[in-house]
């Protein structure tokens, strides 16, 4: 699958991976169970979305069917990253839209401590480590 979602921390980070060629049908499914646990959430739940390894993506218009997730109130920080400016602008117009706040990072560990630096709560240190491994 070229998107995967789970938790990253148990109910305060959802880690969304993407990697080679990522097709509507995918993100659809990937979005669908990020809405799932969100709901499941009993508060705000930042999503880093780690698409270093992306090589293709759905186009913005079909990105933006996906507006209930980047919509949803239990959404914190969206957390970007890549080193592909496409991604990266079409998440800054897909969070302008939404009132979401983002951020963009070319490094997981950056993206992290920005997030460590935001959020008091999280696990601390907060790694690429962290997200791979975390058990409360």
């Amino acid at each position: 699958m070229a998107v995967e979602v789970d938790w990253g921390v148990e109910n305060r980070i959802l880690y969304t991976r993407g990697s080679g060629n990522v097709t509507v049908a995918e993100f659809k499914a990937a979005m669908s169970k990020g809405l799932g646990l969100l709901e499941t959430a009993p508060v705000n739940v930042h999503d880093v979305f780690d698409f270093l390894e992306v090589e293709q993506h759905p186009s913005l218009p079909q990105l933006l069917e996906f507006r209930s997730f980047f919509s949803h109130p239990k959404l914190g920080w969206m957390i970007i990253v890549s080193q592909n400016k496409t991604i990266t602008f079409f998440s800054a117009l897909i969070a302008g839209i939404n009132n979401n706040r983002l951020r963009a990072f070319t490094s997981l560990a950056e993206a992290l401590e920005f997030l460590a630096s935001r959020d008091e709560t999280l696990p601390n240190p907060l790694t690429p480590q962290t997200l791979l491994t975390y058990t409360e």
